[in-house]
């Protein structure tokens, strides 16, 4: 393997570890936050509680958050990167379609 075959597999190493302690973090900011993650609905008066609570059980969000944590990282780790809450689109197409811009 060539130097730069080594530091770039070594840097792709040791970026797993500093993803990982971010996507926790910023997980359990999320979740810390007033009205946690169903708080653009809260804010909302024409959403009833019911509504809420149906919303809650369906995101998983009545689960532990160790649980909530461990089923996200799973599907995330399969590409399963969920949907956009703005239009209902998969998150994986939104970014596909950003990627040219960006790079």
């Amino acid at each position: 393997m060539t130097v730069l075959g080594r530091f770039v597999a070594r840097r792709c190493l040791q970026a797993v570890p500093l993803l990982f302690v971010v996507s926790t973090l910023v997980f359990l900011l999320i979740h810390a936050a007033p009205g946690g993650p169903l708080a653009i609905y809260l804010a909302n008066p024409s959403v009833r509680p019911a509504d809420i609570e149906r919303l809650r059980r369906a995101l998983g969000l009545d689960r532990p958050l160790w649980q909530q944590y461990w089923t996200w990282l799973w599907a995330f780790a399969q590409g399963d990167w969920g949907y956009s809450f703005s239009d209902g689109r998969p998150v994986a197409a939104r970014i596909v379609e950003r990627l040219p811009a960006t790079m």
